[in-house]
């Protein structure tokens, strides 16, 4: 094998883990989300950029990157704010929690999106939408007939973002594993 399936994430705080899984328990007994498949709270990660499969001999640069930006900005508050649904709540496919608009999470993809594009590797170049994967939808039968029968709780959150990772992603059938191939702590250099 001569390439790993990679993403660039800040990784969430353990007890927004836990806040997130506690919202998650409220939604279950909804039949709205019986087909969901939820992600797993270790998983939980906000995507700076998702590279696919990447060539191993890359990962050494794309580490310098994730160094350089990592030294621009001092760790930094996030809060992740209300759910929703892509593409939208008639035909979802997957639910999220919100990220508030943050200008050193947008200087941050800026800064790793024009580092990854002086090295020409390949990275998702969708437009940014910050935000926290819950689940993906399987399949929901009669769905424009119950989405207004929903009540979904608020969710309110908040965490310092403090490093940047590098991670493997490996599928399985039972669901993905991520591992760290590569992280550095924000630390402004003066």
């Amino acid at each position: 094998m001569n390439s790993l399936r990679c993403f660039i994430s800040i990784e969430l705080d353990p007890s927004v883990k836990k806040d997130v899984e506690n919202f998650i328990k409220k939604l279950l007994p909804n039949d709205y989300f019986r087909n969901v498949k939820w992600v797993k709270p270790d998983n939980m990660h906000i995507t700076i950029a998702f590279l696919g499969e990447t060539p191993l001999d890359s990962l050494t640069q794309i580490s310098r990157v994730i160094e350089n930006t990592s030294n621009k900005y001092d760790p930094f508050p996030i809060n992740l704010r209300g759910s929703g649904f892509f593409p939208d709540k008639g035909e979802p496919r997957i639910f999220w929690i919100g990220i508030e608009k943050t200008p050193l999470l947008y200087a941050i993809k800026k800064d790793i999106d024009a580092g990854l594009n002086k090295l020409d590797i390949n990275f998702d170049r969708k437009p940014f939408s910050p935000h926290l994967t819950l689940g993906r939808f399987k399949f929901v039968p009669n769905l424009k007939q119950s989405i207004n029968l929903i009540d979904l709780p608020d969710f309110k959150a908040s965490f310092m973002a403090e490093k940047i990772s590098l991670v493997k992603s490996q599928l399985f059938n039972d669901g993905p594993v991520y591992t760290d191939i590569f992280s550095c702590s924000l630390k402004k250099s003066v």
